[in-house]
């Protein structure tokens, strides 16, 4: 087995474990006890794992897998972001409706090392964005499925470790969100060619940028969510703008089933690690952007923020400013598909 942890305390961090298993019996010795010791504590398990460790927990469980709520809400792992945001608002749902609770949680969609990284990422923000709710909840991955490497990075995201018997000891390999992020490096940088490629220098320009920002989006497929890219990139850019040094350069391309939008702007104060990955309540609800059922055919949106003054990169030959008030094509448009 690896994902072994040392006995540091930290009652501060979320309750956040990590569930490592190489077989059924191994996963059962963790998360059979981990679900009963739920259920006769009054709580609601809620179990959203890959059909086969289903299957397994459920006959293991016998009848008390009837007592388990095998799925949460709507959330599905297809979309990243809509992931994030999703079980944020179904854990804030289960605490305003005062339900006692556990999770069991397991992607089942990994994907690409590029995407498994991706995960990760939103797996460490978890410690701050889901913590406020004081739920229990643990994330379970078979370590015959990943990499030496992935396995030392998903155990840097998960404050504890769930042991056999369901007992959760702290994990002396944790880092903070900050501290993972900033050392899980740079995002990949954009192809030679992408799909959308546009300056700003100017606020009188955000209309007309918001707007073949949203026909890009679109076109990607991301249907009611393309207004939730438009308005995280809308803010990145006005942030270039105010506290940063124009033009601040937008690109938009997918690859991997992931829409990736770079902004880039020559400021000189550091873009914090977790810049872009907390929700901000709306007026109406106090609940961050709204998660509707999500869908696994749109690639899942990445907006990522670069800041180098020294270095900041060129638009290419041919482009042009957008005016105040002008409509037009993206100057450069590579593709109109996925």
């Amino acid at each position: 087995m690896i994902c072994a942890g040392g006995a540091v305390e930290r009652d501060s961090k979320a309750r956040h474990a990590l569930l490592c298993y190489d077989s059924p019996e191994s996963l059962c010795a963790r998360a059979v006890p981990y679900v009963r010791d739920g259920l006769a504590g009054g709580e609601v398990v809620t179990a959203m794992v890959a059909a086969d460790v289903a299957q397994v927990l459920g006959a293991a469980l016998g009848e008390d897998a009837a007592r388990v709520r095998w799925q949460a809400g709507v959330v599905s792992y297809g979309r990243l972001g809509v992931m994030f945001e999703g079980f944020r608002r179904f854990l804030a749902d289960q605490r305003t409706a005062g339900v006692p609770m556990r999770l069991l949680a397991q992607n089942d969609t990994i994907g690409s090392q590029e995407r498994m990284a991706a995960y990760l990422r939103f797996e460490a923000m978890a410690n701050d964005v889901y913590r406020p709710y004081g739920y229990r909840w643990a994330c379970l991955y078979d370590t015959r499925t990943h990499s030496t490497q992935t396995l030392r990075q998903v155990s840097q995201v998960h404050p504890r470790l769930l042991e056999p018997e369901g007992r959760e000891i702290p994990n002396d390999d944790y880092l903070d969100p900050s501290t993972y992020l900033a050392r899980s490096g740079p995002p990949p940088p954009p192809p030679a060619a992408v799909q959308l490629d546009l300056p700003v220098t100017d606020p009188d320009q955000l209309v007309v940028f918001r707007r073949l920002l949203r026909r890009w989006a679109d076109l990607q497929g991301m249907g009611d969510h393309a207004w939730e890219v438009v308005s995280a990139v809308s803010e990145a850019v006005t942030n270039g703008l105010q506290h940063g040094a124009p033009p601040v350069r937008v690109r938009a391309w997918t690859a991997d089933r992931l829409a990736r939008v770079q902004v880039h702007d020559r400021g000189l104060t550091p873009i914090p690690a977790t810049a872009g990955r907390r929700t901000r309540p709306t007026e109406a609800t106090g609940c961050g952007s709204p998660a509707n059922s999500p869908t696994s055919s749109p690639p899942t949106p990445i907006v990522t923020g670069q800041r180098s003054p020294s270095t900041f990169p060129s638009p290419p030959a041919g482009s042009r400013r957008i005016g105040p008030g002008e409509a037009h094509e993206p100057v450069q448009h590579a593709s109109e598909t996925v």
